[in-house]
């Protein structure tokens, strides 16, 4: 998985948008989801340039507290609680031993995941 696959799983599973966003709930609900896309996607891209730029070491050593406060001096402009919850699903995504293949036109995720198995006599 690529590393903007990986921001965008992370984002979609830990950002509540109507929490984030509490002036949703006051917005014509034909607008709502045209403005939560465009709020997870200008997140996707903050997040895509700081860690991209900066971010390989802690991804490498599977640090989300580095990379969250790398996040934060990046000028990520998150909850910081919400904001470590996604740099712990970016993590997680990277040290995985599965692989994300694609989505079924249910929309559930399909994995291909590696197994070691030993057997013992």
């Amino acid at each position: 998985m690529t590393l903007p696959e990986k921001i965008e799983r992370a984002v979609r599973q830990a950002i509540d948008p109507m929490e984030e966003m509490p002036f949703l709930q006051d917005v014509p609900v034909e607008e709502v989801n045209l403005l939560i896309d465009e709020y997870l996607a200008t997140i996707q891209a903050q997040l895509l340039e700081v860690i991209a730029t900066n971010g390989e070491m802690f991804l490498e050593a599977s640090d989300s507290a580095g990379l969250c406060a790398m996040c934060i001096a990046g000028g990520i402009d998150l909850p910081a609680d919400t904001l470590l919850r996604t740099c712990q699903l970016i993590i997680d995504e990277s040290t995985q031993m599965a692989e994300y293949v694609a989505d079924l036109p249910n929309g559930e995720p399909v994995y291909m995941v590696g197994m070691e198995i030993d057997v013992v006599a």
